[in-house]
C-alpha cells in the first residue's frame, strides 16, 4: 500500500505543467516594468527643450535601469533566452547613445549660446 500525504502539493514549486507559476508571473511583471521604463526614456528623448545632452543622459540612465532589471531575469529558467536577447538589444542602444553624447553636448552648447544671444538687449 502506497501512502501519500494528502496535504502535499501535486507538483513541486515552479514545475506546474501548463499553468502559470509564481516565478513566471514575477518575470512578466519585471518585463512590464522594464517596458514602461523604456517608454519613459523614449518620451524624455522626444522633449523639444533644446537640452539634448541632458535629455540623453537621463534617458541613458533609464535604459541602464531597464538593463539591470533584465540582468536580474537571467536567473529565470523560462525567460533566460529572451532576457539574453533583450540584454543584447539594450547594450546596442546604450553603445549608440554613448557614441552620440559628444555630438549632443556640442549641439546643446550651441543652442544655449543662441538663446543667450537672443536674451541680451
Amino acid at each position: 500500500m502506497v501512502t501519500t500525504n494528502p496535504y502535499e502539493p501535486p507538483y513541486p514549486p515552479g514545475d506546474c505543467p501548463g499553468g502559470v507559476n509564481q516565478s513566471s508571473t514575477a518575470g512578466l511583471a519585471r518585463a512590464i516594468v522594464s517596458l514602461v521604463i523604456l517608454l519613459l526614456a523614449v518620451a524624455i528623448l522626444c522633449l523639444l527643450n533644446g537640452q539634448y545632452f541632458a535629455n540623453a543622459v537621463v534617458a541613458l540612465s533609464l535604459v541602464m535601469l531597464s538593463l539591470a532589471i533584465w540582468l536580474g531575469l537571467l536567473r529565470n529558467q523560462r525567460l533566460w533566452r529572451v532576457a539574453l536577447l533583450v540584454i543584447l538589444i539594450h547594450v546596442v542602444i546604450v553603445g549608440g547613445a554613448i557614441w552620440r553624447l559628444p555630438e549632443l553636448l556640442a549641439r546643446q552648447r550651441s543652442f544655449n549660446a543662441t538663446i543667450e544671444k537672443m536674451a541680451r538687449p
